[in-house]
């Protein structure tokens, strides 16, 4: 079944200085920000909400970002002197005077190119400090009486030249809605991938029983150019034999991997055994892909994460290589270990990372309800929250270099793989073969007509197409819609766009149309306004081996 997703926009512009949460800015008084949500579209890096500690006034304060967060990416830059971060205010809800949800563990979607939009999906509330300036109950935002149970810690992924966002399993914990306060440690694990339809605002819920049993903090890439129209691979993370869990469960290896075809028509998804230098199971890493030049191979990079059974953090990076499903070790071990980051493919062969945290003390500090010395938690030497990692010379870096040079298949990868540089793999299957026929077909070439997909997206049919017939109930959603500002010139003022909508899986009732007691119009933000950006850089000595 299919429902519409409602959406409420909501636009504004605000002139006056931020300050609530003690005058906080999530910028300059950063300290370090992890499972936060992150894009990137119209040439800027989008972060919104996330776990934060602050420095204030010689104190560590732990909180969460209420902002959403700009960098620009159409130019280069260095994060140690010339890297321009901006902060973009939420509009507050006019009956409460309360501001959305900050959330953790969610998703943002860029969408369609041809939209000024970014969509925020799922995530849970912060309870780790309630006591943080600005903090409120989940629900004080919401548009209709019945608060959504909003999932989190699912892996996600897009297809953006088609429209639709991916979201696969998560959860529910005792911070996705005020009816689940109760929930204490225990969460809910979910059954599902969520198929968004960003332009058409559907969704769906589609079965993963061939996945085996759901999982939370895993990855899933999108990989264009294989399949019918793109094939997902979902990767690590961790699973648990029941519905609901108080305790860490069993990590996903390595050791296998699955893939789904999805826009073939097929929802079954795949096992596929790797070989090769297999990474430690882990979750809450991140992942990217980036082709050999001739599409001979695909290759997957991960980087950092945490395992929390016994809270091992890693500082390194492999990449898988398709279609041969074999692992590499490209970077590490290193000294600076990472879990909690995004990262986004960037500048033809670079890898962004954005945030995360080196502290494993406060691990599902979220909703755990667990004491924290926040005077012994880490700052991030990274102090603007990115960096950069080169994936052909696999070197570290703080400098973004926008028309750096075609991405060039590793050294290291070559190795395994065979080819060259530029690609010509030779090794293209699995050690073993294919576990199925049906993975080995993702692999066969396209026809010379369908390579390129239209920026008009049809994901609507296509989505319909694939899934009209299929039973299961919608996940409700809450999703947040950001107006975008195109304006590259302006310099301060902070400004909001959000959409909320819901839907709902196998969680007790079904989505109805709730009518929206709002006169605002979509409408694109002053031009004239100004926005505050943010300068200010902290001298910091790097630790031994942490030089980039």
């Amino acid at each position: 079944m299919e429902y519409p997703i409602f959406l409420v926009i909501l636009c504004a512009v605000a002139f006056a200085a931020w300050s609530d949460a003690q005058n906080l800015d999530p910028i300059s008084d950063m300290c370090a920000r992890w499972h936060h949500q992150s894009t990137i579209k119209d040439s800027y890096l989008w972060i919104d909400g996330g776990v934060e500690t602050f420095n204030y006034n010689g104190d560590k304060i732990l909180g969460y970002n209420q902002d959403l967060l700009r960098i620009e990416m159409s130019s280069s830059w260095d994060w140690k002197t010339d890297i321009s971060e901006l902060t973009i205010e939420k509009a507050k809800n006019s009956d409460t005077g309360t501001l959305p949800p900050s959330l953790t563990r969610g998703a943002l979607f860029q969408g369609p190119a041809n939209v000024t939009t970014i969509y925020s999906f799922g995530g849970t509330s912060c309870l780790a400090n309630t006591t943080f300036s600005g903090y409120y109950v989940s629900d004080q935002y919401d548009v209709t009486a019945a608060s959504p149970r909003r999932p989190n810690r699912g892996a996600y992924a897009e297809a953006p030249a088609l429209g639709p966002g991916f979201w696969l399993n998560g959860e529910i914990d005792q911070g996705s809605s005020t009816t689940t306060s109760n929930m204490g440690n225990e969460t809910e694990y979910l059954q599902g991938m969520l198929v968004i339809d960003l332009v058409g605002q559907i969704a769906k819920n589609i079965s993963t029983t061939s996945l085996g049993q759901p999982r939370v903090g895993g990855g899933l890439q999108f990989i264009d150019g294989l399949g019918d129209n793109g094939v997902l691979v979902a990767l690590g993370g961790m699973w648990a034999s029941g519905a609901t869990t108080t305790d860490n469960s069993d990590l996903v290896g390595f050791e296998t991997v699955q893939v789904n075809d999805f826009f073939a028509g097929n929802t079954t998804w795949y096992n596929q055994s790797t070989s090769g230098d297999i990474p430690p199971s882990r979750l809450d890493f991140c992942v990217v892909t980036v082709p050999a030049q001739d599409n001979s191979s695909y290759n997957i990079y991960l980087y950092g994460g945490i395992n929390p059974n016994n809270l091992t953090m890693y500082d390194d990076m492999y990449a898988l290589s398709l279609p041969s499903f074999t692992w590499a070790q490209v970077y590490g071990p290193g000294e600076s270990p990472r879990w909690g980051h995004t990262c986004h493919l960037v500048g033809n062969r670079q890898l962004l990372t954005v945030g995360g945290t080196a502290d494993s003390v406060v691990y599902n500090i979220e909703t755990a309800n667990q004491t924290v010395n926040t005077s012994s938690l880490q700052c991030d030497w990274e102090y603007k929250g990115v960096a950069i990692f080169d994936l052909t010379t696999l070197k570290w870096g703080s400098a973004f270099d926008a028309d750096a040079a075609s991405y060039q298949v590793p050294d290291n990868i070559v190795s395994v793989i065979g080819g060259n540089a530029n690609g010509s793999a030779t090794m293209t299957a699995p050690v073993g073969g294919f576990a199925q026929a049906a993975i080995s077909t993702m692999f066969e070439s396209r026809p010379s007509n369908s390579a390129v997909p239209s920026k008009h997206s049809d994901a609507g049919a296509i989505a319909g197409g694939v899934v009209g017939g299929l039973a299961g109930l919608a996940l409700i959603l809450g999703v947040v819609l950001f107006v975008l500002h195109r304006a590259k010139k302006a310099k301060k003022a902070k400004e909001s766009t959000q959409q909320l909508q819901q839907e709902k899986p196998e969680m007790g009732y079904e989505p109805r149309r709730q009518e929206m007691e709002l006169n605002l119009a979509p409408q694109e933000l002053d031009s004239q306004a100004q926005r505050a950006e943010q300068t200010r850089t902290h001298p910091i000595e790097l630790p031994e081996g942490r030089e980039r």
